[in-house]
């Protein structure tokens, strides 16, 4: 099944060879079957033959995430800026890195560039909500969280589990 849609994806890039989702869900079927080193190198050709096309670069990240190669991914989330300035999910990616190194105000930028691309994020809500959550301003914290339930997921489970600390 795998197989076929490669087969077709790959007559789709043949037809046009600037159409970076079909790159990107090439590696997105390779990942899936366990293919990290090919899975990356569409990845790459997805920012490659691309225009302003960052995902796949955001995926190679949560690869070298998944590895422990924490340097690498947070690498990997920068250049994806230089692919696609508002990709959301490497800004959301970044502002958990700069929360684990208690750069409150770095996380928040971050999660400020993610909304650039979409204000209606629920991931970018429950970011921020956890970093406020960090900096012990938790009426603040619960206020975005309550912000992203009610205008834009109300069944968000990072949302939800971060309003239920905040509670608590």
């Amino acid at each position: 099944q795998r197989e076929r849609a490669v087969d077709l994806l790959k007559e789709a890039i043949e037809e046009d060879e600037r159409f970076a989702e079909a790159y990107f869900n090439i590696g997105v079927l390779l990942e899936a079957k366990g293919d990290e080193q090919g899975a990356i190198e569409w990845y790459e050709k997805s920012a490659t033959y691309g225009t302003k096309f960052g995902e796949g670069i955001v995926r190679i990240g949560l690869i070298h995430q998944r590895a422990g190669r924490h340097g690498e991914a947070e690498g990997t989330f920068e250049r994806a800026h230089q692919v696609q300035p508002f990709n959301g999910r490497a800004h959301l990616n970044l502002a958990l890195i700069r929360l684990r190194r208690d750069d409150s105000e770095g996380a928040i930028k971050e999660v400020r560039n993610a909304l650039k691309e979409n204000s209606a994020n629920p991931d970018a809500y429950d970011v921020l909500c956890q970093i406020y959550y960090k900096m012990k301003r938790y009426r603040l914290a619960e206020l975005v969280c309550q912000a992203g339930l009610e205008n834009f997921d109300r069944n968000h489970p990072g949302l939800n589990n971060s309003f239920g600390l905040v509670r608590l």
